[in-house]
């Protein structure tokens, strides 16, 4: 809950102490509601990005592998052992395109 009202505060140019003063109860739940159907923030970014890359990796896969999905490509989401990929998980999952980017010797 803390990180949507930084996040909430950052988009309404409020402080959080700012936004727990003024904003009711119900306000913020109609907030929390629309954040669930439209993220506020930088997440809505990292979700098209996400979108995009899983797309170019799935074009580019080798046959019979696995598909990827857009969660494989978002840094704040829990990897299968339940903690958040660090930068360097995600450049490792991310280095298969780079040496697709090359071209075939012949």
């Amino acid at each position: 809950m803390s990180r949507f009202l930084f996040r909430l505060a950052l988009a309404l140019g409020m402080t959080v102490g700012q936004l727990k003063r003024e904003m009711s109860s119900l306000e913020l739940a109609s907030w929390i509601a629309y954040d669930r159907i439209s993220p506020i923030g930088p997440e809505r970014g990292d979700i098209n990005q996400a979108i995009q890359t899983a797309l170019i990796a799935n074009a580019h896969r080798t046959k019979g592998a696995r598909a990827f999905k857009p969660a494989d490509f978002m840094p704040y989401v829990d990897g299968a052992d339940g903690k958040a990929r660090t930068a360097e998980q995600m450049k490792a999952k991310l280095g298969f395109l780079a040496r697709m980017s090359k071209p075939k010797e012949s």
